[in-house]
C-alpha cells in the first residue's frame, strides 16, 4: 500500500522494479522510467513498450493531451478484446 500522493504507486514501482523485471502497464510515463531501469514492459494488451517505441508514445500522448486541454474529445484505448488477452497471454 502507497500513500494517496499523486503518482505513490508509480514512484513504488520504480523505486523497486529491477533490470530484467516486467511491469504492465498502458501508463505510458511509467513505462518510460521501468525501461530506463532496464525493465521489460508489457501492455495488458500484450504489446511492448521498449527504448525503440516509447518515445513515439509519450509524444502521441502529449498531442492527445494538448488537444483535450483544447475541449476536443480524444480516443480512449480500444476496448480489452479475447484477442488481446490471448496475445497477452503468449508473451508471458
Amino acid at each position: 500500500m502507497v500513500n494517496q500522493k499523486l503518482d505513490a504507486a508509480d514512484d513504488w514501482t520504480i523505486q523497486n522494479i529491477r533490470c530484467m523485471d516486467i511491469c504492465v502497464t498502458n501508463d505510458i510515463l511509467l513505462a518510460e522510467r521501468c525501461i530506463k531501469k532496464g525493465a521489460f514492459v508489457i501492455k495488458p494488451n500484450g504489446s511492448f513498450y521498449t527504448e525503440d517505441n516509447i518515445g513515439v508514445a509519450i509524444a502521441i500522448c502529449k498531442i492527445k493531451e494538448i488537444i483535450r486541454d483544447k475541449g476536443e474529445i480524444t480516443n480512449s484505448y480500444p476496448k480489452f478484446s479475447k484477442a488481446d488477452r490471448s496475445k497477452f497471454l503468449d508473451r508471458m
